[in-house]
């Protein structure tokens, strides 16, 4: 039933006639001050007699005095017992909580009291995680919770469909407050994705107040329209995810990077991106009118702003209607650049007078040393030729094509194979059988280890 990690080495216990008062003083006597990570094999209500049992025998003080991280779970509140929700182990010790019972549409029967619990027994905790299903009742009693735990630097939480208060809450949180990353989750392990967030209201916020302002970090999940309300005012974010449910238009695209570009000067990281990858959504999208679905460069030009950029990935429904100068300002722009992905999720091929070209590879390998990760969506028709000096790519480890048509594989080759690091890993997708990017990736090597013969020879 207790599942414990020792020295990072995963440990389970199994009381398998039962919990007795001599198997548990066994255990605490060999085990007790050693388990820093405890969670559950299974579901904490598969386990409700035997942690009743517990709550009879144990003696006082902490059952596990040194833990450190303790994750629960319970797919239905049926007992609606404490010791189904795991207090008898919160203790002052516990760093962190993941606690979740997200199958479960109606509230925790208790979760008053489970809060009041969490910020009483828990008041060092640093990271919460609350997996629960997103019922507005929680977020009286969550805000309560949030502002007794003045340790607290990660909290994720459900996206109530009306996150107002929340923030609202968070921005007035004391200026000695150490939260500093937001998570809204979408779904949990193989659950289906609730609604995303649709209504982020920030008018009226107390003067003054800095909450919103020390967040570093900002994971959600929801529309596009909601989350520009975030960025209204001066934020010091450095990496932001944003996950709609479906591919939004272009145009809230532009108004969202304009925002971001505004009003967080001290970005690094951005994802922009969509969890509806279904055939069904895809089919109703190829019958639909694509002007305002294809993101172009005038959409993203705002951010060439914040020059401080590391990671970008914009996820699309379309190939993006990018130039290759397009590229070259976006590479000049972002010289720190590690991973740059611009590639369509899956995908749908649509006609677009712009396209990036191989040639687009020169500009990164020119003006971003740094980059690792490539992910783009490439017109292979046209190959550079005759070039006499040009960049190469020293630290990518990755270049994916995604569903790029390629037809000359010979050449195609020849060029990647004078850009690209010998240890590179060239993927494609999502059609696994494409025999000309095959070749190209069995042919790579050989080319690369041909001119490197070559180049000592002619030393």
């Amino acid at each position: 039933m207790v599942g414990g990690e020792l020295n990072l080495t995963l440990y389970v216990y199994r009381f398998n006639d039962g919990l007795t008062n001599e198997a548990w003083l066994h255990f605490q006597n060999v085990y007790q001050r050693r388990i820093r990570v405890l969670g559950l094999i299974n579901d904490a209500s598969d386990f409700y007699d035997c942690l009743g049992s517990l709550g009879r025998i144990r003696s006082p003080g902490p059952l596990l005095p040194n833990l450190r991280v303790l994750k629960w779970g319970i797919e239905l509140d049926a007992q609606a017992q404490t010791e189904v929700y795991g207090e008898m182990f919160m203790n002052d010790s516990v760093e962190t909580l993941e606690f979740s019972c997200y199958h479960e549409p109606n509230p925790i029967q208790n979760f008053q009291s489970l809060f009041s619990c969490i910020s009483s027994r828990m008041s060092r905790l640093t990271t919460l995680s609350l997996y629960l299903y997103p019922s507005m009742a929680y977020q009286g009693p969550l805000l309560n919770l949030v502002q007794y735990l003045p340790n607290l630097t990660e909290l994720t939480i459900p996206p109530f469909p009306d996150l107002s208060a929340i923030l609202k809450g968070i921005s007035d949180l004391s200026t000695g407050s150490s939260l500093s990353c937001l998570d809204i989750f979408e779904t949990i392990g193989d659950s289906d994705y609730v609604d995303p967030v649709t209504i982020i209201d920030l008018t009226g916020l107390r003067e003054g107040s800095k909450g919103l302002e020390n967040l570093t970090t900002l994971s959600i999940y929801s529309s596009y329209s909601a989350a520009l309300q975030i960025f209204l005012g001066p934020r010091n974010l450095k990496e932001i995810y944003i996950a709609s449910f479906e591919p939004e238009p272009a145009g809230e695209v532009r108004e969202l990077t304009s925002q971001i570009a505004q009003t967080c000067v001290q970005i690094e990281k951005i994802t922009l991106t969509f969890l509806d990858t279904g055939t069904e959504f895809f089919n109703r999208l190829k019958a639909s009118p694509t002007a305002d679905v294809i993101v172009t460069f005038d959409d993203l030009r705002p951010l060439l702003s914040c020059i401080g950029i590391t990671y970008f990935r914009i996820d699309t429904a379309r190939p993006l209607g990018l130039t290759d100068v397009d590229m070259e300002r976006i590479a000049e722009r972002w010289p720190s650049l590690k991973t740059l992905s611009l590639a369509p999720l899956p995908g749908i091929l649509s006609e677009t007078p712009k396209q990036l070209s191989l040639h687009s590879l020169l500009h990164l390998a020119n003006h971003c040393p740094q980059l690792n990760e490539v992910y783009l969506y490439l017109d292979t028709k046209h190959v550079p030729e005759g070039m006499k000096t040009f960049s190469t790519f020293t630290q990518l480890a990755r270049l994916d094509v995604g569903f790029s048509p390629i037809k000359n594989s010979i050449q195609v080759t020849r060029f990647l194979s004078q850009i690209l690091p010998p240890e590179v890993s060239l993927t494609w997708g999502c059609d696994d059988e494409a025999p000309e990017w095959e070749d190209t990736e069995l042919n790579l090597t050989q080319y690369q280890f041909q001119m490197a013969e070559t180049l000592e020879k002619s030393f």
